[in-house]
């Protein structure tokens, strides 16, 4: 035993630290790649030297980036071992994890641009009186 702990104890911490270490690293990278995707939530948070590469976040070259970009992010933390996280690594990870898989998820709706309100079926004036009728 070295102070106190057994080989099997100091075994798992090294794991734990290096599962969390991967798992820090990996939200270093993605903070960092998001900002230069997204130059309007850099400039959002401070980060000014993207301020000058807008492009529009709808177009299908962009949608394919960021559909590229999540998708890789969710092989890369489903490569980090869960079980050996725990308290905030674990619950970081669960978060990050889940939200990579909502953006897949995403990916699955046929991206269109949006039509006026008066074109909208669900939102057009018509709809709208029916609604205040069955509202009363």
């Amino acid at each position: 035993m070295l102070g106190g702990q057994n080989a099997v104890e100091v075994a798992s911490q090294v794991s734990q630290q290096s599962e969390a270490e991967k798992l820090a690293a990996l939200f270093e990278r993605y903070f960092a790649e998001d900002m230069q995707l997204n130059p309007i939530s850099a400039t959002f948070v401070g980060i000014n030297k993207y301020n000058d590469q807008f492009s529009l976040p709808i177009s299908q070259q962009n949608l394919r980036l960021a559909e590229a970009f999540e998708k890789r992010y969710l092989q890369e933390i489903s490569a980090i071992d869960e079980t050996i996280l725990s308290g905030q690594n674990l619950l970081s990870y669960q978060i990050f994890k889940g939200d990579r898989e909502l953006a897949m998820l995403d990916q699955r709706f046929e991206r269109t641009p949006p039509c006026p309100l008066a074109q909208n079926p669900c939102m057009n004036s018509a709809s709208m009186r029916s609604r205040a009728f069955w509202v009363k």
